[in-house]
């Protein structure tokens, strides 16, 4: 997952949380966020000298797998491609076929990893494992993978399509999170120096230390 530079989210960062006299001067614990990027930036700071702190930030970054938006390209995309889906199906199908048995129960995941000897046991033991208890725990919610194993039955498009329909749909309601931790100087009239050089100068308005002017390395 890609991580917002801190350079391009100085601009827009607002600090919360001080609460201490000094802590204008010297912030030491606080929480910015970018509103636009759903991204926060939590940091802890100490004084080193009488303009400069030092600051351990962790940014921590969520995202949806797949935008709704997304779903008219990627139906448009499967369509497009789906003569060649069907041509390869015969190489694929058998396994989704067994995979599916176990997950309805009707085999185990240990008979599956039998009959898929080139698969990756373990990790294919956790799949099996996690679909059986998503279809055991919403029984009512389609399944992405009974749309495949329907189209391996009938080769037809619009199960294909309903398979792809089905899985944009889980990663719509699916969020990636990441952090990123990270160590930066923060001098006083000078913005944000870290490891990587200049990350962006800082104004009053965004950045609660005083006397902030632009700063360059």
């Amino acid at each position: 997952m890609q991580i917002i530079p801190v350079a391009l989210m100085v601009p827009v960062l607002v600090f919360y949380g001080l609460s201490m006299a000094k802590a204008q001067e010297v912030p030491r614990v606080g929480l910015l966020y970018n509103q636009q990027e759903d991204a926060s930036l939590t940091g802890n700071c100490k004084q080193v000298a009488v303009d400069q702190v030092e600051c351990d930030f962790v940014q921590v970054s969520v995202r949806k797998k797949a935008k709704a938006v997304d779903l008219e390209k990627k139906m448009a995309e499967a369509d497009a491609n789906f003569a060649t889906v069907q041509a390869d199906a015969a190489s694929w199908c058998q396994s989704i076929v067994t995979m599916w048995k176990a997950v309805e129960g009707k085999s185990s995941p240990e008979d599956a990893i039998k009959q898929l000897p080139n698969s990756n046991p373990d990790e294919l033991r956790e799949t099996l494992t996690t679909l059986r208890a998503d279809k055991a725990n919403h029984p009512s919610e389609p399944m992405a993978m009974e749309a495949l194993n329907r189209f391996c039955a009938t080769k037809a498009k619009s199960d294909y399509l309903d398979f792809v329909k089905r899985d944009f749909e889980r990663d719509a309601r699916t969020c990636l999170v990441s952090s990123n931790p990270f160590y930066s100087n923060v001098r006083l009239g000078s913005g944000l120096r870290g490891g990587s050089g200049s990350v962006g100068g800082c104004q009053r308005t965004t950045w609660p230390l005083r006397r902030c002017k632009p700063f360059s390395a």
